[in-house]
């Protein structure tokens, strides 16, 4: 609301910034616990056939060809079942243990790098006696070119072995590789002075979150959003309007925002429409863009064409006049003409003003 200066409030990218940062920081400490009620956070617009067609789950389909592939010895099958089970991709519900299982089969029979790379990291976070055959994995993945297992047995050096000589040799190989996680890594050891010989140095640091936060880092984002709230005297001025920018786009990998917009999305698979439009609403007044456009097509596609009257159990599912104004009456599905215009107003209008608008919204409102 203060990012934008909607709902009569002022706009203050200090105060916006505030609430950002605090939902961003634990997006991070929420990425390092999955739980079953954390889903990776997808765009998916519902006029995107493309992408409809791609949901899948456990009894689907095309996870079951994907089984039927990683049974086979299909690598990339094996990849896409452990990302799915993981994350909670593509509409498969999270399942850590058998993912970890997939991870396992692709790393060990398939002696595929990404998969070494990726059972490798969960053997680092299980007992101290699996790190052995954690390092192998990952030196093995190193060794077939696989640029994140670098950065990984870089930290692994640099956490367990304490040996930052080694560890920033094998981040700044990775830096040289793109990859967003040595960038961050070399960011924080000169921010904290722990790079060898060398003094703390905040300008170098924030140069290293820079290009962590725009090769698509989420900790990159948020010290970097850090830097330009506060600015570094003589040498970085203050950039809060873009600061706010960067923690918006880091608290949206948020795993409870990803776990709304999924149960949105299956209710909308399902043809089950009301909870899809109001559990994208509740997305949508989190300030993300596909949740208002997904909001604005449903009121869309949903109005019945002559003005009527329908019952407002919508509105009772919300507490202020404000919000009362702006939410549609619904029944069996139906918007009446005026409210499911409001909606569409309201939701067309917030999403063109994302830094990517979706074209078909801009048309909406032209």
């Amino acid at each position: 609301m203060h990012h934008r200066g909607v709902h009569g409030l002022t706009v203050d990218p200090d105060l916006a910034y505030a609430y950002y940062a605090n939902i961003a920081q634990q997006t991070i400490l929420d990425r390092q616990n999955p739980t079953p009620e954390q889903t990776y956070v997808e765009a998916v617009y519902l006029n995107d056939d493309e992408t409809l067609n791609q949901q899948t789950n456990e009894k689907h389909h095309i996870f079951q060809w994907l089984r039927l592939q990683a049974r086979r010895g299909t690598v990339e099958a094996e990849q896409a079942l452990a990302r799915m089970l993981y994350w909670g991709y593509q509409g498969v519900t999270p399942n850590i243990r058998k993912a970890v299982r997939h991870y396992e089969r692709g790393a060990v029979q398939l002696e595929d790098p990404v998969s070494m790379y990726d059972y490798g990291i969960v053997l680092l976070q299980e007992l101290k006696r699996t790190f052995p055959k954690a390092v192998t994995f990952l030196q093995k993945a190193m060794d077939q070119g696989f640029v994140p297992a670098i950065n990984a047995l870089a930290w692994y050096y640099e956490q367990f072995e304490q040996d930052y000589k080694r560890a920033v040799e094998l981040w700044e190989q990775a830096d040289l590789l793109l990859s967003p996680d040595a960038a961050l890594n070399l960011g924080v050891v000169h921010s904290q002075g722990l790079y060898p010989g060398k003094a703390a140095d905040q300008y170098m640091a924030y140069k290293y979150y820079e290009k962590a936060a725009e090769r698509g880092h989420i900790r990159g984002a948020i010290s970097l959003a850090e830097v330009w709230t506060t600015g570094i005297p003589g040498r970085v001025g203050r950039h809060p309007a873009d600061a706010v920018l960067w923690v918006k786009w880091a608290a949206e990998h948020n795993g409870h925002l990803g776990g709304l917009l999924r149960k949105a999305l299956n209710s909308y698979l399902e043809r089950d429409i009301f909870p899809s439009l109001l559990f994208y609403m509740m997305a949508a007044e989190s300030g993300y863009a596909a949740a208002q456009f997904n909001a604005a097509y449903l009121c869309e596609q949903h109005a019945v064409s002559p003005p009527c009257s329908h019952g407002s159990a919508l509105l009772s599912l919300f507490h202020s006049e404000e919000i009362h104004s702006r939410v549609p009456s619904v029944q069996r599905g139906l918007l009446d003409h005026d409210s499911a215009s409001r909606c569409m107003r309201r939701y067309y209008n917030l999403t063109i003003q994302g830094q990517n608008p979706n074209t078909y919204g801009k048309n909406k409102v032209l």
